[in-house]
């Protein structure tokens, strides 16, 4: 059975879920671009058939310009971002108000396809259970998945059909 090459966008492809993530695609085939402030130009690692390209955003202050990522006609969007631990007063902060900015742009693009979020960030992008549960009913999201930290399974979340 043949697969067919992918584009996918790797929301912060420098850090430890994220390039896991970029080197498994590679290996698969698929075409990957690298989302972050300072995305590698090239991949480290020759790693398959699969092609790597970046681009930079500021997922902060540059909200329009990821909107526009996102509507870029991605096939699959993995958000593997992860807040930086410079300053770890504002880790928690900071974390929650890029989940914020990166649902927010998601939901503004046009892409239609699945949205993963990979890391032990999921929870605190989706809030709690209930929120969530109510967050899907009254829009309808349902594009949108977790790969659970720790090897918690989707059962711990509920019967929702959170994880994949």
């Amino acid at each position: 059975m043949t697969s067919r090459k992918l584009r996918v966008a790797v929301i912060g492809p420098r850090g430890q879920a994220g390039s896991c993530v970029v080197d498994e695609l590679l290996t698969r085939g698929h075409a990957i671009v690298g989302v972050s402030r300072n995305p590698p130009k090239q991949w480290k690692y020759d790693t398959g058939d699969g092609s790597y390209s970046s681009t930079s955003v500021e997922i902060y202050t540059e909200q329009k310009k990821l909107i526009n990522i996102f509507s870029s006609n991605f096939d699959a969007i993995v958000c593997a971002f992860g807040p930086s631990f410079t300053n770890l007063a504002t880790v928690y902060e900071g974390g929650v108000e890029a989940y914020g900015r990166i649902k927010t742009a998601s939901l503004a693009s046009t892409h239609e396809g699945p949205f993963i979020i990979v890391g032990m960030w999921f929870k605190a992008a989706v809030g709690s259970r209930m929120l969530w549960v109510k967050y899907l009913a009254e829009f309808e999201v349902t594009r949108w998945s977790g790969i659970y930290p720790y090897g918690e399974s989707s059962s711990t979340y509920g019967s929702e059909g959170l994880g994949v």
